[in-house]
């Protein structure tokens, strides 16, 4: 409860989650953010001033109450999103490796002819990326919000790093033939460490039932690493619920040309997908499609 003695500062209550985990009864009290724990309060600006995670703390306000992210599990992950009240920042840092990387990418026309092109396939896939995740502002409508803000703006950092680096990334792997994949669509986390594969984290490849061409593989590459960012797929799949291009009960949430509804012709990022992406970081859950529920389609598991 607020004390409101005389001398005695008072506490202002604030919603606040830490790695994921709504803490309860959490204050801000001389601009500090308090939050009980077992052993005693908890002050996240001595935890930043400790272990220098000051990126990892976000804010914004919903119906007048100041809300807090701090997710220091993120401070060396390789995608991080730090939000500070209507401005998004999102960091990716990425490396391609395989055996395509570097080559030429082949692409194919509607006759089945095949060029090389002088674009590898790291540079298309790269292409691919940063044209769908880029900046951006969103508008708040019936179906998405946003707190307190009519709309909000979005900044991308796609940084493409080399072999050498010593920053930590996302290993997007391109070969020839197999099954494209994220593995973070199948156990995601803020910290980016849930990955058991020691080879790749993204998998892209050349041919998946058939060749593929410049523009699908780009929005392939811009599907993939939406996955990193907490999103699942929407649409139907053996081992998930998705959405059906057939079902209109969720047409207003997610447009046909959704990048996480593989329409490999056209993909787009709108503000459900930013919303989306929003309440994965601030609950560490990957977030689902479901097309079981009318005008909802956040859905932590």
């Amino acid at each position: 409860m607020p004390d409101n003695k005389p001398g005695i500062s008072i506490q202002e209550h604030i919603r606040l989650w830490v790695n994921g985990h709504e803490k309860k009864n959490a204050y801000i009290q001389t601009a500090q953010i308090v939050y009980p724990d077992l052993f005693g309060p908890k002050i996240v600006q001595d935890d930043i001033q400790a272990n220098n995670t000051k990126d990892c703390l976000s804010q914004w306000t919903e119906h007048g109450v100041k809300c807090f992210t701090y997710n220091p599990s993120m401070k060396n992950a390789p995608v991080k999103l730090r939000r500070l009240n209507r401005d998004i920042y999102v960091n990716i840092c990425l490396r391609f490796i395989g055996p395509l990387a570097d080559q030429p990418f082949v692409d194919i026309d509607a006759a089945g002819k095949t060029t090389a092109l002088k674009e590898t396939y790291a540079d298309v896939a790269y292409a691919g990326i940063t044209r769908e995740w880029r900046d951006n502002t969103f508008r708040s409508d019936k179906n998405n919000f946003f707190g307190d803000y009519e709309s909000i703006d979005w900044h991308v950092t796609v940084n493409r790093l080399t072999k050498d680096s010593p920053i930590p990334h996302l290993r997007v792997k391109i070969e020839e033939k197999g099954q494209p994949m994220c593995l973070y669509n199948i156990l995601w986390s803020i910290g980016g460490n849930q990955s058991k594969n020691p080879m790749c984290d993204v998998t892209l490849c050349a041919f998946f039932g058939q060749r593929v061409w410049k523009e699908a593989f780009m929005n392939l590459a811009a599907h993939e690493i939406g996955h990193s960012l907490g999103l699942g797929d929407a649409y139907e799949g053996f081992t998930q619920k998705g959405v059906s291009k057939t079902d209109h009960r969720v047409m207003a949430e997610v447009p046909l040309d959704d990048v996480m509804r593989s329409d490999w012709n056209n993909v787009e990022v709108n503000a459900n997908t930013v919303e989306m992406i929003l309440e994965a970081f601030k609950t560490n859950s990957l977030q689902r499609y479901d097309p079981r529920f009318h005008s909802e389609v956040i859905h932590s598991y």
